[in-house]
């Protein structure tokens, strides 16, 4: 699943810590309720485990990476 985020999402500070969403034309967007489909399932399921959360700033929502899968 984080794999789906590293392919789909635009790294916002070249770590793949901060990643920008992106819908399903690859366009960024703004808003979790924007993004392509996929992008949320991956992003609900690494959620659920504790590896990213939502954060939100003046231009948007984006995923922050909390921890990689096998730390």
């Amino acid at each position: 699943m984080f794999d789906v985020l590293q392919v789909s999402c635009v790294d916002q500070d070249g770590h793949d810590l901060v990643l920008g969403l992106t819908n399903a034309n690859a366009v960024e967007v703004h808003s979790l309720t924007e993004a392509d489909e996929y992008l949320v399932e991956a992003f609900e399921w690494l959620q659920r485990r504790g590896y990213v959360a939502l954060a939100k700033d003046s231009s948007g929502e984006h995923i922050v990476v909390e921890r990689r899968p096998g730390e």
